[in-house]
């Protein structure tokens, strides 16, 4: 399975720049990852049309085959095991290409919502957008640890 990780806007803290970039790594020797940071930009401050221009730039960079999981407040929170199981689910499903996104401050427009095949928060907490990026991939790192019984989640 192919996993990538979209973001909207870059990662700037130079610690969780290191972070991810270290946790990226790790996830490398279990699967492929691609980590892509998407740049939008949109003519207004208006939330609306941020949803609808951060929604098309999303949008443009699936396949009809991929498998999307959107980081959302309003998602399905998982334990980090009950996490590795769905990913042993997926694998098991034999998708090919799994897509997580990150949004940008406002969510995500209507349209995204539609496509995703899944919702997940990380936590009932608030967190900044620059925070789940490195709090994500270390999940995603220990959801594959957990897969292979490796002493890391202990």
């Amino acid at each position: 399975m192919n996993i990538r990780l979209i973001l909207i806007g870059k990662t700037t803290g130079e610690l969780l720049k290191e972070g991810v970039a270290d946790y990226a790594k790790r996830i490398g020797h279990y699967s492929g990852f691609v980590l892509e940071e998407l740049q939008v930009r949109a003519n207004s401050v208006e939330k609306a049309q941020v949803l609808q221009k951060e929604g098309e730039k999303i949008l443009s960079q699936l396949k009809n085959s991929d498998y999307l999981i959107l980081l959302d407040e309003g998602g399905d929170e998982f334990t980090s095991v009950e996490f590795a199981n769905q990913i042993a689910q997926l694998q098991n499903k034999s998708i090919a290409s799994l897509v997580f996104v990150i949004g940008g401050a406002y969510g995500f427009h209507e349209t995204v919502y539609q496509r995703a095949n899944l919702k997940m928060a990380l936590s009932k907490m608030t967190f900044t957008h620059q925070m789940v990026r490195l709090i994500f991939v270390e999940q995603l790192y220990r959801a594959f640890t957990i897969l292979r019984n490796e002493k890391y989640h202990h």
